[in-house]
């Protein structure tokens, strides 16, 4: 399939597939690098918005970057606190160590 282009609609969800193949053949950064550019153009009632940001999430923490996995799942249980993406990001909020903060 070609990819679509960046003002259409489906480019959001191509981005959102691709992320998603590459997160399962463990490409984190190709998964967080496609996940992230169709995150950017995706309208938040978009209904795949909510894995999406699971995803991204999940990249983050694979990546050992635990406060950017929290920031991310903290928006994905604040906007879609209903979704089952938001119910694993909230289980997966409670495993990441305390937040480190910067040292003044």
């Amino acid at each position: 399939m070609k990819e679509p282009a960046m003002e259409d609609r489906l480019f959001s969800l191509y981005q959102t597939l691709h992320g998603t193949l590459a997160h399962r053949n463990k490409d984190y950064s190709q998964a967080l690098d496609l996940l992230t550019r169709g995150f950017v153009r995706a309208q938040s009632s978009y209904p795949w918005v909510p894995e999406m940001l699971y995803l991204i999430g999940e990249c983050y923490r694979i990546k050992d970057d635990p406060n950017a996995a929290r920031n991310v799942w903290t928006e994905l249980t604040t906007l879609y606190p209903e979704s089952q993406a938001a119910l694993r990001g909230n289980a997966a909020l409670k495993k990441l160590p305390a937040p480190q903060t910067a040292e003044i």
